[in-house]
């Protein structure tokens, strides 16, 4: 118990105030630069995709399961607000002590009013500078991957392309479906955000 607590004391020095300074270019995303991603207890392979906005990720075991409750508690120190589980399986098995993060699952990325259920998501952080949101998956690779992508097109301008850019650079296997997904997206114009907003948070 004493060395999780040391671990966990030593990690949530990597606070939301040091995720909101990151610095990061379009090049850092595409190229899968060391800037991108942190070891985080309780999370597997967290990255940054909107600075001080949204991160993503996998739970720290794996496996067909939300976060456990040692991941919320990071994310909540880390003054993250929302996290959002790309899957229904396990979601019963979630903890019952969220400690104050807005916790929900979306049951289909490949569903358009899911995907604009999760977008507004992130709208509502940007627009109204909440704590940052967390998407995962198990491992924190392809519906994460996919789910990040769609935010970067959605509120940073990213075209389709750079979209398939960043998950090439981003998720180690490739998914023809997802790939097809990405190639097709429009963006809500409903859920577009401003230029002063686009300017403040995302990627150059």
């Amino acid at each position: 118990m004493k060395a999780l607590c040391s671990v966990l004391t030593l990690v949530l020095t990597f606070s939301a105030a040091s995720l909101a300074q990151t610095v990061l270019t379009k090049q850092d995303l595409l190229t899968n630069s060391p800037a991108t991603h942190q070891k985080v207890v309780g999370l597997k392979d967290f990255r940054v995709v909107i600075p001080g906005v949204l991160y993503r990720g996998g739970n720290s075991g794996g496996g067909q399961i939300p976060l456990k409750d040692v991941g919320l508690k990071t994310l909540a120190d880390m003054d993250f607000s929302t996290a959002v589980y790309m899957y229904p399986y396990g979601w019963s098995q979630k903890p019952a002590d969220t400690y104050g993060i807005n916790y929900s699952f979306i049951s289909d990325t490949r569903n358009r009013a899911s995907q604009k259920e999760y977008l507004m998501k992130i709208k509502d952080v940007i627009e109204n500078r909440k704590g940052p949101l967390y998407v995962h998956c198990w491992n924190g690779w392809h519906a994460s991957g996919e789910m990040a992508s769609y935010a970067l097109m959605q509120f940073c301008g990213f075209s389709n392309q750079e979209a398939q850019a960043y998950w090439n650079a981003n998720v180690p296997k490739g998914d023809a479906n997802k790939i097809m997904r990405m190639s097709r997206f429009q963006i809500f114009d409903d859920l577009k955000i401003s230029a002063e907003d686009q300017a403040r948070i995302c990627p150059r």
